[in-house]
């Protein structure tokens, strides 16, 4: 590759799509300002240049059209799309700094926030504003309407608005690929019949346009940026899942007093406020190679300790055992820190599982008669009502009380269960809510019963399933697929899945991938297809069978 001559434009011009883009007859006259019989006079009198026929129309090349404008008709400099340079060779755009603005709310919605870089072009035209929208990829207002909105605030000195609308990629040699981008101008055209590029404007303005990823738009890095300066240091979040720092809070609230067990919990949040990270900005979408045009002015770090990202945290290398999980769990913690974004970061990123793979409410009035069986084997804990394990059960039944009982004002009772110490159990009034693992350790045997009796009318997400082991102890079903019957979905293949795998274990984890164990087991097929009928049964039996193991007895109920 040959180096660029010294006088070269750092963007060149055979980046853009100018040079690619046609108009029509009708088009060339809107641009003009002219009707298409006054565009026909002035090709004649050659004061306009000829275009190419293409079928029963002409075409012409956009940048020649714009280019007649610009040295032929300067009155009507206005009507060129802002990004077609007015000069020849436009050197680095001048930058003006950042605004952060509010865009106005939508009928329910709320408003959205958005910072602009704006950029004075060489060729002495209005301002050209970057924009981009804070927090949350996917939609934004389209640029036309937040063009409109910069001139009610006052900004009247902008003449383009540009929003990248989408990712970047990383291409397999490592090179960034740059987004696409939404435009709108003051021009007739106000951005249309352009599909604008990211090197359109980068060629105007001649300069490296900052693109900072989704994940890693802060705030306050993005209105300090200047051109040239170094890659800003910041930790992905994300407005949904929120921020991973809210992991290391309470991380550091929780109580212990062996200095070995501190370390360990320690690094249980560290490790997992990375993989959080981790989880929002990949390690391996960080460009190594750009082009100019385009800079990347920021780098995702882990919280806490500033490091990259580490790819063996991303692929969940090192990941926190069950036994560390549970021990997690049984901490106490200042319940003020367990707040709803870790409680979102836990759930996205399911980081206390086995252990905690949901919660099921038993309605203590209607439940199921081996769930009657569970509540009969509860009693009273006195175990501390701040251990991280019981705070997300009482979570979950406080979200469900205010559907269910809104004008409760019942404090929740911490149960626990005779046998099995790692279910965390609350009751509300007459609900218990109880967490449920991937696996039942204390479960003896083999699954004995399936009961899945419901009360009437009941919603599908209080359908609940439940067992007997040898031993004749209840449980609920456990693992992180829904168990429900009625219909022809994942419910009841996740059920008769289960129920199968139960039949030969009763300690053994179910759903996900186990699930692929007994897929072309013919007593999981028969169990699932009747457990898809709107007739389902609701109790159903295991019976030993000395030439396939065991088989199902069901009673189809008279309903």
């Amino acid at each position: 590759m040959q180096p660029a001559p010294d006088d070269a434009p750092h963007v060149p011009y055979s980046a853009t799509d100018w040079g690619s883009r046609v108009v029509r007859t009708d088009e060339v006259a809107q641009l003009l300002g002219i009707k298409p019989t006054s565009l026909y006079q002035l090709v004649l009198r050659d004061a306009f240049p000829e275009g190419q026929v293409q079928g029963r129309d002409k075409i012409w090349m956009l940048d020649t059209v714009l280019r007649f404008m610009i040295e032929q008709r300067r009155q009507q400099i206005e009507r060129v799309p802002r990004l077609f340079p007015r000069v020849d060779r436009p050197i680095p755009a001048l930058f003006c700094g950042s605004r952060l603005f509010m865009s106005k709310a939508r009928s329910g919605e709320t408003h959205r926030e958005y910072i602009a870089h704006m950029w004075q072009p060489s060729d002495g035209g209005p301002l050209v504003a970057l924009v981009y929208k804070l927090h949350s990829p996917g939609w934004h207002r389209p640029a036309r309407e937040l063009l409109t909105e910069l001139h009610e605030a006052g900004h009247t000195d902008v003449g383009a608005v540009v929003i990248p609308s989408g990712s970047s990629g990383v291409a397999p040699d490592g090179v960034i690929e740059p987004p696409e981008i939404d435009y709108a101008d003051t021009s007739p055209m106000n951005g249309g019949w352009v599909h604008a590029t990211w090197f359109d404007v980068a060629y105007l303005l001649q300069v490296d346009l900052p693109w900072w990823p989704h994940y890693l738009r802060d705030a306050q890095a993005m209105l300090r940026w200047q051109p040239g300066d170094a890659p800003y240091a910041v930790v992905p979040r994300s407005s949904v899942f929120g921020d991973p720092h809210a992991l290391l809070r309470l991380g550091s609230t929780v109580q212990v007093d062996d200095d070995h067990e501190s370390e360990e919990v320690a690094r249980f949040f560290w490790w997992w406020a990375e993989r959080a990270a981790c989880g929002f900005c990949p390690p391996d979408t960080h460009p190594a190679q750009t082009f100019p045009g385009i800079c990347v002015p920021v780098k995702a770090v882990a919280p806490g300790t500033g490091s990259a990202l580490s790819a063996d945290v991303a692929a969940e290398r090192g990941r926190p055992t069950p036994e560390q999980t549970a021990r997690v769990l049984h901490t106490r913690v200042d319940p003020e820190a367990f707040d709803d974004v870790v409680r979102m970061l836990a759930h996205g990123f399911t980081i206390w599982s086995p252990l905690i793979e949901r919660v099921v409410a038993i309605r203590v009035g209607t439940a199921n008669p081996l769930a009657r069986r569970f509540l009969s084997k509860l009693s009273e804990s006195a175990a501390p009502v701040d251990e991280l394990g019981y705070l997300h059960v009482c979570a979950f039944g406080r979200d469900d009380q205010r559907i269910t009982q809104p004008l409760s004002m019942t404090r929740p009772q911490r149960l626990e269960h005779e046998l099995n110490k790692d279910l965390w159990i609350a009751q509300f009034g007459n609900t218990v809510y109880i967490t449920v693992p991937q696996a039942i350790s204390t479960a003896r045997g083999e699954l004995q019963q399936l009961d899945v009796t419901q009360d009437d009318g009941v919603v599908v997400g209080d359908f609940s399933a439940w067992w007997t082991d040898t031993d004749g102890y209840a449980w609920p079903m456990p693992g992180e697929d829904p168990h429900e019957a009625g219909y022809s979905g994942a419910g009841p293949d996740g059920l008769a899945a289960a129920a199968t795998i139960l039949a030969d274990d009763a300690a053994s984890p179910v759903g996900g991938p186990y699930r692929l164990a007994v897929q072309s087991d013919v007593r999981y097929q028969q169990l699932a297809k009747q457990l898809k009928s709107r007739r389902y049964p609701t109790l159903i039996r295991r019976l030993d069978d000395p030439a396939a193991g065991f088989r199902w007895h069901t009673d189809i109920p008279s309903r």
